[in-house]
């Protein structure tokens, strides 16, 4: 099962958001920390792609951040693109949604320097490394010039002692919000191997910090800068 197919399960992404609060806490405080740096660095965006965007979490965020904007959604798994348009109703007179694996960017035929922003939030880490900074290519491609792409995302340490410390960290902070009554977090043993598992599921591949940024910069990017860095995740920023 690929990691689209693991997205299109309802019984998977029907608790996504509610999984996301347990198992990633800080995603609110990422995607304010892109908008806020979009915001404070240029005009307000009007046009802006969500690549993967999933249930609409950022997208929602954008909608109600800067009321011209007009936003993309692009997703690979249908059901939650659906969960996306329920969540953005309000918002649907300025939003277009895309079914489309973003690895086939080049396939959608969206003009060239046609955003003045990519967002991307928990998507990126699915792709290899080559696979990877195709797809950034063709988002800068599709950017104007001087346009920002935000990546909020997992990464890793290059450090195997340090990456094993991280993950107790993460595995003892889920421990505490999830609480009793779910099995998945029932101790720290079955926490570890549930993660494990579920990112072999979803062939999760992050890279660390330097990799990454490297990726960015190969793919063409100038001003490529870590906005935001805590254990295993981060806010970068590239500029067309």
């Amino acid at each position: 099962m690929s990691s689209i197919d693991r997205y299109d399960d309802i019984g998977r992404i029907e608790k996504y958001d509610a999984d996301m609060d347990v198992m990633h806490p800080n995603r609110g405080k990422m995607a304010d920390i892109a908008l806020d740096f979009l915001a404070g660095l240029n005009a307000a965006p009007i046009r802006v792609l969500d690549l993967g965007c999933g249930t609409g979490f950022v997208a929602e965020r954008l909608a109600q951040r800067f009321s011209g904007v007009n936003i993309t959604c692009l997703d690979g798994a249908q059901n939650i693109l659906d969960l996306a348009k329920s969540r953005l109703e309000k918002h649907n007179n300025r939003i277009v949604y895309k079914c489309s694996d973003f690895r086939e960017l080049a396939g959608l035929e969206l003009e060239p320097a046609s955003f003045d922003a990519v967002v991307s939030s928990y998507a990126l880490h699915h792709l290899n490394a080559a696979e990877k900074v195709d797809v950034l290519r063709e988002c800068r491609e599709l950017l104007v010039p001087g346009g920002l792409l935000f990546n909020a995302d997992l990464v890793k340490n290059e450090s195997p002692e340090f990456e094993t410390r991280i993950q107790d960290l993460r595995v003892e902070g889920i421990l505490e919000r999830a609480g009793a009554g779910d099995e998945r977090f029932a101790n720290k043993a079955e926490t570890h191997a549930y993660l494990g598992e579920m990112e072999r599921a979803e062939g999760d591949q992050p890279l660390d910090v330097e990799a990454d940024l490297a990726l960015f910069r190969e793919a063409g990017f100038s001003h490529v800068s870590v906005l935001w860095l805590e254990y295993r995740e981060a806010v970068i920023c590239a500029q067309n």
